[in-house]
């Protein structure tokens, strides 16, 4: 984008991560039920075998990145994304939808393989369980970046695909350019715990659910205060 004397356009933000096609499944008889098997100490159950009744289906395109891009343009910020899509229906799907919504999808790479794909198996509770196919979203890195191009007040990056040399790119050039960062770890980076928390003393804002908060301060979600002191220490800026 450039403004009417030809200049190269100041983005209010830069959505980084991942873009994809979605599905929407909803029905009654989702079950979500106590499993000390899992992290949050809850688990989503249905009955193995069986047919189940799917009485809504929504299909649409989203992702970490795009979501939060159109979020950011429908309160009139001049945005941009930068993601992976395929060549496929549903990369076409998603930059429509961007051209739609008024953000700039100049900075996204299109390649010869199929677009990231969630299922969100949703019960009647409102909680949500994500089957994720990463596709071409995990082939996101600094070398497809157009960082002479890059002029931003805000980087709000997601899931990077446990991409940490990525991360640190990201934080060196806005460190440089004086660029704030707002940060939503996805759960392959949150893995790489010893090299993702140096990196958090650089983010202005953190955005994680209680399970992520517990991965990033190895205590439990259940000893909140403890959580959230050892958590403010590790990331100075705003925790959420």
């Amino acid at each position: 984008w450039r403004d009417a004397e030809n200049k190269p356009m100041k983005f209010d933000v830069i959505t980084i991560g991942t873009a994809t096609a979605d599905a929407f499944i909803k029905s009654e008889y989702f079950h979500v039920d106590p499993d000390h098997h899992v992290l949050g100490g809850k688990g989503l159950v249905m009955a193995l075998g069986a047919k189940i009744e799917v009485p809504e289906l929504f299909f649409s395109t989203g992702g970490g990145a795009t979501n939060t891009a159109v979020t950011f343009a429908r309160q009139e910020k001049k945005t941009a994304c930068i993601a992976v899509i395929g060549d496929d229906d549903s990369g076409h799907a998603v930059l429509r939808d961007l051209t739609k919504e008024k953000v700039y999808s100049g900075f996204i790479r299109q390649e010869y393989h199929a677009t990231a794909f969630s299922v969100l198996l949703e019960p009647t509770s409102g909680e949500r369980t994500v089957l994720v196919h990463r596709g071409v979203s995990e082939n996101l890195k600094s070398s497809i970046i157009p960082w002479s191009r890059i002029n931003t007040k805000w980087f709000y990056v997601s899931s990077l695909a446990g991409n940490i040399a990525l991360l640190k790119r990201i934080v060196a050039f806005s460190r440089k350019k004086g660029i704030c960062i707002a940060y939503n770890p996805g759960g392959k980076e949150l893995k790489q715990r010893e090299a993702l928390v140096p990196l958090l003393k650089h983010i202005k804002i953190l955005i994680a659910n209680r399970e992520e908060a517990a991965l990033i301060t190895g205590i439990s979600f259940e000893k909140q205060k403890e959580m959230f002191a050892l958590w403010d220490k590790m990331s100075p800026g705003i925790n959420v």
